[in-house]
């Protein structure tokens, strides 16, 4: 059974949209069943909630992320452009990552999310080979200062504010 959010991490999406929310602590549930014993980044970045899923410590070796938008999250794999990919599911033109947009939670149910989560678990299994780690472990890292990016929700009732003052 997939890890509790981490009161950081709900801390984190409190930011965002409850379905936004929901849409990345779904997404994250599929990631952990898939990868079982992986290690977990969560970063409360400059534009986005994001969390990086690793079988090592660092990141370098993340095989997929998962990054909060104000109306989806992006399901990211960090080797992406590698990836097999003949019905052109994945989006972006990186040198390495692509992703998928999950906009419902039925766009997890689709094959190719399944897909593309087995081999990014793969990768990082072959990432993190003869590298020491700990396993199943959450590590937090909290963005601060001035280039946070602004709570979402903050945003869109000031607004509504004023448009109900005109």
């Amino acid at each position: 059974m997939p890890k509790q959010s981490p009161p950081e991490l709900d801390q984190f999406l409190q930011a965002y949209p409850g379905e936004v929310g929901q849409l990345f602590k779904a997404t994250r549930e599929r990631v952990l069943k898939a990868a079982k014993g992986c290690n977990e980044i969560i970063y409360d970045a400059y534009s986005a909630v994001a969390s990086g899923f690793t079988f090592t410590e660092g990141f370098q070796e993340a095989f997929c992320h998962i990054a909060a938008y104000g109306k989806y999250v992006n399901l990211g794999f960090n080797n992406g452009a590698q990836m097999y990919d003949p019905a052109h599911v994945l989006q972006g033109s990186g040198k390495f990552i692509r992703h998928i947009t999950i906009k419902k939670i039925e766009d997890l149910n689709a094959a190719p999310v399944a897909h593309f989560i087995a081999l990014a678990v793969e990768q990082g299994q072959v990432n993190a080979k003869g590298k020491e780690s700990a396993k199943g472990k959450v590590f937090i890292k909290q963005t601060k200062g001035p280039k946070r990016r602004p709570n979402l929700l903050d945003n869109k009732n000031a607004r509504r504010t004023k448009k109900t003052r005109r």
